[in-house]
């Protein structure tokens, strides 16, 4: 149960931290808003100012519990204090729910809330999640700080999302990450509301912040490790900001815009579209550059720490990409054109089959939306309203990168935008979209959705409350749900810490203490798979004087775990491999 606490405490502490962080912000630049607009706008916002500090620390060297216990304490108390000077609501937004909307809408969201804070609460288990994603802060936060790491493609991503949950994960345990991104989620949803009155449609607000917050790939990529619910939480405050920007037309309303817009890019190479978005939008309404040039500052100061800190460790400010253009001996471009190709494709032969595939079945895509979304082509009508069209737009450009992976959590960014289009079109008459929404929550219920969609579909999977609140210990949750634990505890037993471990199969590496090297996320992985291909077969033996030039020479020596029979942690054995270069033993 203290654990439990433990867990949750880092959460709240570091969600409190990116609130206050936003609330300085808003305080600064006189924004008025309303309270239920505050703490959304204030968490998203937050974000990458913290998410700034997070990076200095770390490449400072500095990444320590007290450095966050300390600055996020301070943090707080001047967030609550400046919260205070903060005037109360304007005044202009009015309208308010109908009472029939309001219990069905609350009902709703409490079933489905409650579900996955359980999910988030509990022992995190996703694939990504307790993979790469925790997995390479994780190693930061061990060595208090950046370090080369070129054995996995992942740590040369932009990790701004990552990077706020590093203080969670840090203080507490790798569900703290989960919940911090629970709470993105629920800031999301506030904002949707929350948008929606600002325009005057309540009623469309709240619709499509349920339509959001159920649809099930929504559902559990926000109560994971997960990073694109954040994203889109990103997205639709930096859309928030500019309609407000465009409102008052106040200058200081550009810093947020800017930090949005650069943040987007640094949380997900796919959301660089934010920063032209944003610029374009400005230049349209302005009519002037200076605006643009602002706010393009302001966005470079969110790209700019990521592009040198891939330029510095892998001789590629945009790596793991374009490896063509900026040689490096740390990714094969093959490797990555094969990798680029599949998520492209994944393993659906005619594209066309794509809105069913993401909508119903998810078996190949990796989740749904939601069958609701099959409505999406009616938010079509809203191009009747000027709120319409704008939300369209920012869908189509969030849209206009999907292709480059057609997995279904990549439509994320795009559901707030397409959903208020789509609920604007169905609130009139009002009960037609409580009816919808009440039919949708009926249809994305994880028990439901078996019943339609693939059996395999990517889900909220089980209420497992014992293991949120400790009742079940998280040894015994993670035997029963991760894949090969018991191999990794194997690992953790018998190689030491400073030691690579290589594996043909993926594991949840950010349970692994030693560093877990995979045959594809770097060009020493495809080396060693592909010097096991030889003493495999024989015929490839000619090969060898190519394949023993490492391409990473302080990679001095590899374990490599390897199966005999079966599954069982006793029936794996760890094996040392020697490598030569031009028969010469590399020691």
């Amino acid at each position: 149960m203290k654990e439990s606490l433990a867990v949750l405490g880092s959460a709240l502490f570091t969600i409190a931290a990116c609130w206050a962080a936003g609330i300085v912000v808003i305080e600064r630049i006189g924004a008025r808003l309303t309270r239920l607009e505050r703490f959304p706008l204030a968490l998203v916002t937050g974000a990458p100012i913290l998410h700034l500090f997070v990076f200095a620390a770390m490449a400072a060297q500095a990444a320590y519990k007290a450095t966050w216990a300390v600055a996020f304490t301070l943090l707080i108390v001047v967030g609550v204090w400046r919260a205070q000077a903060l005037g109360a609501d304007d005044g202009k937004q009015t309208a308010r729910l109908g009472a029939v909307a309001r219990v069905v809408f609350a009902v709703i969201f409490a079933a489905f809330g409650v579900r996955y804070l359980a999910n988030a609460w509990a022992p995190e288990i996703s694939p990504d999640g307790a993979g790469y994603h925790l997995e390479i802060i994780g190693r930061y936060l061990r060595a208090h700080g950046f370090f080369r790491y070129t054995t996995n493609m992942y740590a040369a991503l932009g990790q701004g999302i990552e990077l706020v949950y590093a203080p969670a994960l840090a203080l507490g345990h790798h569900a703290s990450a989960a919940l911090v991104h629970l709470a993105f989620l629920i800031a999301l949803a506030t904002a949707i509301f929350a948008y929606g009155r600002r325009i005057g449609r309540p009623l469309a607000g709240a619709g499509a912040a349920l339509l959001v917050f159920l649809s099930p790939v929504a559902g559990l990529d926000g109560s994971t490790a997960y990073i694109d619910v954040a994203t889109a939480a990103v997205a639709f405050a930096l859309f928030y900001w500019l309609e407000i920007w465009d409102e008052v037309r106040d200058s200081r309303l550009l810093a947020p815009i800017g930090l949005l817009a650069g943040y987007g890019y640094a949380a997900k190479y796919t959301a660089f579209v934010l920063v032209p978005y944003a610029l374009l939008f400005i230049v349209w309404r302005a009519r002037k550059m200076r605006p643009a040039l602002i706010t393009g500052a302001f966005a470079l100061v969110m790209i700019a720490p990521w592009m040198i800190k891939n330029w510095v460790y892998l001789d590629n400010p945009v790596a793991p990409f374009a490896n063509e253009f900026f040689p490096n001996p740390y990714f094969h471009p093959i490797t990555i054109q094969d990798w680029s190709e599949y998520l492209r494709r994944y393993q659906i032969a005619n594209l066309w089959t794509l809105p069913w595939e993401v909508t119903v079945d998810g078996g190949k895509t990796e989740g749904i939306v939601g069958p609701v979304f099959l409505l999406a082509p009616l938010g079509l009508l809203a191009l009747r309203t000027r709120e319409g069209r704008r939300l369209l737009a920012m869908g189509c450009v969030l849209l206009s990168t999907y292709f480059a992976n057609v997995g279904t959590r990549f439509l994320i960014p795009c559901l707030p935008f397409f959903a208020l289009a789509l609920a604007i079109a169905l609130a009139r008459p009002a009960m037609l979209l409580v009816f919808v929404v009440a039919i949708d929550a009926f249809a994305s219920w994880p028990e439901m959705l078996p019943r339609y969609a693939n059996r395999y579909v990517w889900r909220v999977n089980g209420f497992p409350w014992r293991a949120a609140i400790g009742k079940e210990s998280r040894e015994h949750f993670l035997e029963s749900h991760v894949w090969r634990y018991g191999v990794i505890g194997m690992i953790n037993e018998k190689v030491p810490a400073n030691e690579r471990v290589f594996s043909l199969s993926g594991l949840a590496t950010s349970y692994v203490r030693p560093e877990l090297m995979e045959s594809f996320t770097s060009a020493a992985g495809a080396t060693i798979r592909d010097f096991l291909d030889i003493a495999q077969y024989p015929e490839l033996q000619a090969r060898r004087a190519l394949i023993f030039q490492l391409p990473e020479r302080a990679m001095r020596r590899v374990r490599l775990v390897e199966t005999a029979r079966g599954e069982g942690p006793q029936q794996w054995s760890v094996h040392e491999l020697r490598f030569f270069d031009h028969g010469r033993e590399i020691p």
